[in-house]
């Protein structure tokens, strides 16, 4: 039977042809020079044989070439091109690449690559290269992709670059900043009383300041005479040791953008003095000029009282001096303003002014003679012109503040405080051994080994999950099944935009841009419990929860991270199947992708981290439901899963965070064996719940005891803060 015409023109779709065979097939042809039609010639004078069609399909500047100037050419012409500017191995990767769609690459090679493939105009390799470049980025990586990704302009993959700078930046100064090997330069900024006292000291004959030289943590006193206008005390100590700060091969324009970011996590504002010092020193002919617009991207009032500058060379010792002026006007305090002259005197002065105006040309350019002096004409300027309102009667003279007299603030307009590295962990919700759930919240400090109340929710939620966005703890979700999010507003927790489903055992993660993904989980439709593959984001400042691709299979109880740009969702629960399996979300190109590499074991309720662009998956419960104690760790860039020494014991619904180079894992659920200790028991004879922490440390791979928590938990919200 034949359909007629009309049904068939119903039935039209376009049908998207994958044929597979295309490239292996073209690469055949070209490596056997088979219908060549153009030789391309290397810079050695090596020679190409291509075909003109795939050259022009494939590569932008041949594609002019060849429709453009090369379109006259007549039949029988020549039809070889030299390219002077690449070499023949370059030319021939470029060309595998072309023909093969397959490219070996390393880091080494990532310059010379990129090189010929914007000259050429080759989307797929330069695509390829940015692809390597993410899977690349650590903390010895991240200056050189950052430089490569500027020079041409991947503008996308600079952003995630500087935000990943910005984070690590602690991690991209070198070592001998930390701890000196040898002499620093020891900076002392003294307060204006310290000034005032040191200057009658002066006044009544004591001898100058003495200046303490710091060497190897031995103190010893030497004298030397100092001005007396001087608010600083300095030693010069030399470093024996050179190390060059990776941050000093960036251009200005890099350094401005991470030294000025709010998302700048520094220990201490004299961080940034120190790489701008160090960066200015590296290349001090060029770069001396830029020194006055790198300062203004420190913040002065976050400078502690003494400074350490760590001077490798004469150079940074020779820096010293314009840093003390610097610091001199930007610790600058308004003296106080006089009271206003009497009517009789204020007219008087005005008439002696009148009459010899050389006097005030002399006196402005003598006000003007430092910039320190510049300084105080403008401040007593602005006083003329607005004067300070007083109700006061006294005659005494009236402290002012710098904003009395509109002086600008020194480091350029006003911004927030840094972010900070992250100091403490929080630990949030969770339920009891009797599976209640909780309101209550403690602090962890690594320093003490500590554990210390934090701020209540307002209401008990368990199995919610946590993440940091820019400044702010966000606590997600939970059970009861919910859909609120709360956020963590200095000392007190502050409802937010609810999610646009309730969700609980949901994978939420911070990525880059500061924006909130939350991942899968299980809720409640049409009153039938599913579990969902669903994922929301949110945006700072945003009015709504945004749908993004959904996972490819359905997963809860999993965990998540973040890594350069891409979320990983691991392992989970999908229906009555464990999951081993990992799915990758691209940022760039929004749309999920699995992982070839599997983990050893399949894991639901487990806990993951990132320390050092590593991915950790610690214990949960495989789908023989037993509790594992096992640990997993990731290279994204390797592509495969390594074992790690086990935790002290097997835990699941447990909570995982990187704090101060190391990974700790608090709470969850334990099997109660003999020696083990947990808050309470449960009426299961087997099963306690933890309130007991580990930490790992990555560097030697062992796990050590921590100060337990004030209860157990589990199904809690960890992060660090």
């Amino acid at each position: 039977m034949r359909l007629s015409t009309s049904a068939v023109e119903k039935d039209v779709k376009e049908v998207h042809l994958h044929d597979v065979n295309s490239s292996s097939m073209l690469g055949q042809l070209w490596r056997s020079a088979q219908l060549c039609d153009v030789v391309v010639i290397g810079q050695e004078g090596q020679e190409f044989p291509c075909h003109r069609i795939v050259l022009a399909a494939s590569s932008g500047y041949f594609r002019a070439l060849f429709t453009g100037a090369g379109a006259q050419m007549a039949e029988g012409c020549s039809s070889q091109f030299k390219l002077d500017h690449i070499s023949a191995f370059d030319l021939s990767i470029a060309l595998t690449a072309i023909y093969e769609q397959s490219i070996q690459m390393s880091f080494s090679r990532l310059d010379c690559l990129l090189d010929v493939a914007s000259y050429l105009e080759i989307p797929s390799l330069i695509d390829a290269c940015c692809e390597f470049m993410r899977g690349c980025v650590g903390r010895d990586t991240c200056v050189p992709l950052l430089n490569l990704a500027c020079r041409y302009s991947f503008h996308s993959l600079r952003k995630d670059l500087v935000e990943y700078a910005c984070a690590n930046f602690c991690g991209l100064k070198p070592k001998s900043h930390d701890v000196p090997r040898g002499h620093v330069e020891v900076i002392k900024l003294r307060t204006q009383q310290d000034a005032w006292n040191s200057e009658m000291d002066l006044m009544e004959g004591e001898t100058s300041p003495k200046i303490t030289l710091k060497e190897d943590c031995s103190q010893s006193t030497l004298p030397m005479q100092l001005p007396k206008n001087d608010t600083y005390c300095s030693s010069v100590i030399e470093d024996e040791q050179q190390e060059v700060a990776p941050l000093c091969f960036v251009s200005k324009e890099v350094l401005m953008e991470l030294l000025s970011s709010n998302e700048l996590a520094v220990d201490c504002e004299s961080d940034v003095l120190q790489a701008i010092v160090d960066w200015v020193a590296f290349d001090a002919p060029e770069r001396n000029g830029h020194l006055g617009d790198l300062l203004s991207a420190v913040r002065p009032d976050e400078l502690p009282k003494d400074l350490d500058i760590v001077c490798h060379t004469e150079i940074h010792k020779q820096l010293i001096n314009p840093l003390k002026s610097w610091l001199s006007i930007s610790s600058f305090t308004p003296i106080p303003v006089p009271p206003p002259l009497p009517p009789n005197l204020h007219k008087s002065t005005h008439q002696l002014k009148s009459q010899d105006s050389s006097y005030a040309l002399s006196f402005e350019q003598l006000m003007s003679s430092s910039p320190a002096d510049h300084y105080f004409m403008h401040a007593m300027q602005a006083a003329t012109v607005h004067p300070v309102a007083s109700t006061s009667t006294s005659t005494q003279p009236q402290a002012t503040s710098a904003a009395n007299y509109c002086i600008p603030p020194p480091g350029g307009t006003c911004r927030g405080a840094r972010r900070h590295k992250c100091s403490y962990l929080i630990a949030v919700g969770g339920h009891d051994d009797g599976w209640r759930s909780l309101r209550t919240s403690e602090l962890y400090d690594p320093v003490v080994d500590k554990w210390q109340p934090g701020p209540s929710l307002f209401t008990a939620v368990s199995f919610a999950a946590c993440a940091v966005v820019g400044r702010s703890v966000m606590l997600v979700g939970g059970t009861p099944l919910r859909s609120h999010v709360a956020r963590l507003a200095e000392d007190f927790w502050e409802p937010c935009l609810n999610l646009t489903l309730p969700r609980a055992h949901a994978g939420v993660v911070s990525a880059t841009g500061g924006s909130l993904f939350v991942l899968g989980g299980r809720s409640q439709v049409q009153q039938v419990q599913q579990v969902l593959k669903s994922v929301e984001m949110y945006k700072p400042g945003g009015t709504e929860w945004v749908a993004m691709p959904d996972m490819s299979i359905p997963r809860c109880a999993l965990a998540s991270a973040s890594i350069s740009g891409r979320i990983y969702a691991i392992g989970g629960q999908t229906g009555k199947a464990t999951q081993r399996s990992v799915e990758m979300f691209d940022l760039g190109s929004e749309r999920w992708l699995p992982l070839e590499a599997q983990m050893s074991a399949d894991r639901k309720y487990t806990a993951a981290s990132v320390h050092e662009g590593r991915l950790y998956v610690f214990g949960g419960v495989n789908e023989q439901r037993t509790r594992l104690s096992s640990v997993e760790v990731m290279d994204p860039r390797e592509g495969r899963w390594q074992q790690l020494p086990p935790m002290s014991s097997p835990r699941s619904s447990c909570g995982a965070a990187a704090l101060q180079d190391r990974l700790y894992v608090v709470g969850g659920d334990i099997i109660l064996t003999e020696g083990i200790h947990v808050c309470e028991h449960s009426g299961q004879a087997d099963l306690g719940v933890y309130s007991l922490v580990e930490c790992l440390e990555p560097s030697m791979g062992i796990f050590r005891q921590c100060e337990g928590m004030g209860s157990g938990r589990s199904g809690l919200g960890l992060c660090a803060m």
